[in-house]
This record gives structure tokens, sequence and C-alpha cells, in this order.
């Protein structure tokens, strides 16, 4: 059984939303090249180490998702912030580095937050 045709909602991203979700694609990619390459965590653990090029490879995946207008994006968004900051206070201890994981993930969920009703 067909179902009917469902309208594509228009939908307008704010200049603002579209440099966040922008900047987390980017941050994403450079992450994930660093970690991957070694530089990112000279003394880390070889699993820290791969734990968080999984959650920037993430980041990259919940930024084409949030482009994309797919509310997974949002929740896969935030599970690898909340990764990242874990593994960084496992490893490091330094409430400092984690806030410096944190804040710009809130500040890219508040950005998003006005606009979840147009995430699918």
């Amino acid at each position: 059984m067909a179902g009917k045709p469902t309208a594509k909602k228009h939908r307008q991203r704010s200049t603002l939303l579209t440099v966040a979700i922008i900047l987390v694609i980017l941050h994403g990619i450079f992450m994930t090249v660093l970690y991957y390459s070694g530089m990112g965590g000279s003394g880390s653990s070889p699993v820290a180490l791969s734990l968080m090029v999984l959650a920037s490879i993430a980041d990259v995946i919940a930024g084409i998702a949030l482009w994309g207008w797919k509310r997974w994006g949002i929740y896969l968004y935030a599970a690898a912030t909340v990764l990242k900051a874990v593994i960084i206070l496992i490893y490091s201890l330094s409430a400092i580095t984690v806030f410096g994981v944190l804040v710009p993930a809130i500040v890219v969920l508040y950005i998003i937050t006005p606009r979840l009703k147009d995430f699918d």
C-alpha cells in the first residue's frame, strides 16, 4: 500500500546556523586528520586516540545530517561530544580541556534549538 506523497517542507537555514554546521563539519575533518596522524594526542593511549578519531568522524557525519535537517544528527553530535569529554576527562583529568570540548557543542546546540521543529 503506497502512502500519500509528502510535501517537502521549505526550510530556510539562517546564516548563523549555516556557519555553525559548516564549522562542525570542518572541525570534525580537521580533528579526524589530527588524531589519525597521532599529532592530536602525543603520549595518549592508542585506545583514546582511536576513540577520538571515531568521535571526530561522528562529528562529520552529524554535521552532514544536520545540513540535511536530520534530527538524529543532533543526537549523534551530542553523543560524540560526550564521548570526547569523557575520554579527555579519563586520560588527562583536565577540566579546562573538557570545557573546550563542551562549550562549542553547547553553542551549536543553542543555535539549533529554535529550529528543532524543522528537523525530521
